[in-house]
């Protein structure tokens, strides 16, 4: 079996922008751009399994994008929650002196 390719492209762009972005993206993958994405397999989510699943073939860019993605979410989420906690706080003390 042949991992498969996912691509998504913007139909509402000028007829001509369709080929154009696909042989940009293609030629991208042909020049040794990819890498094997386990974790993001239908198989993978359906039993989370993904020893058992087959890997989607994304462009290499998508892979450092996720891990940039997983870590601002895993060390930088309480710091984010920790500042929205204090504008909530700053608005109902303003809230309260307006009323």
């Amino acid at each position: 079996m042949i991992p498969r390719l996912e691509a998504a492209v913007n139909l509402q762009d000028k007829p001509n922008s369709y080929q154009k972005n696909l042989d940009e993206m293609l030629s991208w993958l042909a020049a040794g751009h990819w890498e094997l994405d386990f974790n993001h397999t239908q198989s993978g989510f359906d039993t989370g399994n993904s020893q058992q699943s087959i890997p989607i073939l994304v462009p290499d860019v998508t892979i450092l994008a996720h891990e940039a993605a997983t870590f601002a979410r895993n060390k930088l989420s309480e710091e984010v929650k920790d500042q929205i906690r204090e504008l909530i706080a700053e608005l109902r003390k303003r809230m309260g002196k307006s009323r």
